[in-house]
């Protein structure tokens, strides 16, 4: 099984400056993980007023891949969300969370497998708020993508490779 996010693009942001998002890339499979592996959008999108428009990151995208049954997939939709931090990127400070959109990975069990090449895929694509660290105010979307693949029995795949 493998899982893609791809962190698309932000549009009707209501703040500027330059920016990116990161996550625990970690916690993603193992929310037992006391492990921090932050991946974030590189280069930092530079935003220099209100946009009505959608601006792409340059980056976006991680994929994690893991062997796993059905039931332990299953489970692992239901209970996982991905914390997307928007961070705002100055020159004295490291970094200032601005706000956060949280991507439940149960929205991929409403959606159908479609054929690949050597796989089966479930694509979502979709729009999540992004609010405000201070308030909880709506500060913009972000356009996030979810692929979860499925590679099928891991024993076949073995063979296939041989």
């Amino acid at each position: 099984m493998r899982l893609s996010i791809y962190v698309h693009s932000i549009r009707n942001n209501a703040f500027y400056g330059n920016i990116y998002v990161r996550y625990n890339k970690a916690a993603i499979l193992d929310a037992d993980s006391a492990k921090v592996e932050l991946t974030s959008t590189s280069p930092p999108l530079e935003l220099t007023k209100v946009h009505k428009t959608e601006l792409e990151f340059a980056n976006g995208f991680t994929s994690l891949e893991r062997a796993m049954d059905s039931n332990e997939l299953l489970q692992l939709l239901s209970e996982r969300a991905v914390q997307l931090e928007v961070v705002h990127k100055d020159r004295s400070a490291g970094g200032l969370v601005k706000g956060t959109a949280t991507v439940r990975l149960s929205a991929l069990k409403s959606v159908k497998f479609v054929k690949a090449d050597d796989s089966y895929v479930r694509v979502h694509d979709c729009y999540y708020a992004i609010h405000c660290a201070d308030d909880g105010d709506e500060l913009g979307e972000l356009r996030v993508k979810l692929f979860l693949e499925d590679f099928g029995p891991a024993d076949a795949s073995l063979q296939r490779e041989r």
